[in-house]
């Protein structure tokens, strides 16, 4: 995706979940959240964006293109959860509530590092 290189990539997994045992023995409890929004809903918000000339100026370089690349940053958003999520700082997934019109976010569900993630909506 061009963001950083592969073994920057790898680097990252490797140490992100290092660095934040380090905090979490300094004391420092780490929450962390994953929103996750269908390619339907992202797809809305991004049409909202660009005819409402108030919410155009959301519209970044990257946001243009990132439709474009959902299921490839899906496949690395479930590499990222799988190699970082731990015991001592799991990641928690929230879910926009957009199927049935409601406010607010479905019940959050904590990550369990040994899940497989089949697909986008199925985490």
């Amino acid at each position: 995706m061009g963001f950083c290189t592969p073994d920057q990539h790898e680097a990252f997994l490797d140490s992100a979940p290092e660095f934040e045992d380090m905090l979490r023995q300094g004391g420092i409890t780490l929450i962390k959240y994953w929103l996750d929004i269908s390619l339907e809903e992202q797809t809305e918000r991004m049409e909202a964006r660009r005819l409402d000339p108030l919410k155009s100026k959301k519209i970044s370089s990257i946001a243009k293109h990132a439709l474009a690349k959902f299921d490839d940053y899906t496949e690395a958003r479930n590499l990222m959860l799988q190699r970082t999520s731990t015991s001592f700082a799991p990641w928690t997934i929230a879910r926009e509530r957009t199927a049935s019109g409601q406010q607010g976010y479905q019940s959050s569900k904590t990550f369990s590092p040994d899940l497989t993630i089949p697909a986008r909506m199925q985490v």
